[in-house]
């Protein structure tokens, strides 16, 4: 999943919502499905990342 949400950002610096989940769910050959339930917290790190990346930190 980190692969993945590096994938996203560096192509996307600022994606939407919808965005980040179809990235971990329907795209690439292998979708990240997990049953952890911390997609909430995945989801949350990478619009994190996305801010600090906006920032330019």
């Amino acid at each position: 999943m980190m692969i993945k949400a590096t994938e996203l950002l560096e192509g996307n610096p600022s994606p939407s919502l919808a965005q980040i989940k179809e990235a971990f769910t329907t795209s690439g050959p292998s979708p990240n499905l997990c049953r952890c339930g911390t997609y909430v917290a995945i989801i949350d790190a990478v619009k994190h990342a996305a801010t600090i990346m906006a920032k330019g930190r």
